[in-house]
């Protein structure tokens, strides 16, 4: 085996374990008490709202859960985009080199599409309800909502680019 194939080898297994110790770590750290925890504080702390049903075609638009998912202000409300979820958590590795394409594709697509970035470790109840069983994980949404198409691992600018596009975002 070449010096340069066994380093490649060894790169790949040691992503593959560092995202399998993420995953393992989620799930020993009770997730879902954390989630019964955190949705019996928001319950009492807000008002009274219809829940979303459950299953990937019924999840809420996008925009709804972005920080910046709004259009800039206008007399018509802002229109629902396309988007890239990416799930992950800020001490993953792979996650941790996806964040600046994933801010310099935000950039690029404002207003055609919205990227956005989701740590799983302060918000729990994403890694859940997009049924993330590795990190990260992109999910592709379409203005509604509705999820297209997943990915797991790192996922390079050209991928995420060439499936915007197949999506038919230019």
């Amino acid at each position: 085996m070449s010096e340069k194939a066994y380093k490649t080898t060894v790169i790949v297994i040691v992503l593959a374990i560092i995202g399998a110790g993420a995953w393992w770590k989620l799930s020993q750290r009770g997730l879902r008490e954390s989630l019964s925890r955190q949705s019996s504080r928001s319950s009492s702390a807000e008002a009274p709202s219809a829940a979303p049903a459950s299953g990937e075609a019924q999840l809420p638009a996008v925009e709804e859960r972005a920080g910046d998912a709004k259009q800039p202000s206008s007399d018509e409300p802002a229109k629902a985009l396309p988007a890239v979820i990416d799930l992950g958590m800020g001490r993953c590795i792979p996650c941790k080199a996806m964040k600046p394409i994933l801010e310099e594709l935000a950039n690029e697509y404002r207003g055609r599409a919205r990227i956005e970035i989701i740590d799983i470790g302060e918000r729990p109840e994403a890694a859940e309800q997009y049924k993330v069983m590795l990190i990260p994980t992109q999910v592709f949404v379409d203005a509604t909502g509705t999820e297209l198409y997943r990915h797991e691992g790192f996922m390079s600018k050209e991928d995420i680019v060439a499936k915007l596009a197949e999506m038919g975002v230019e």
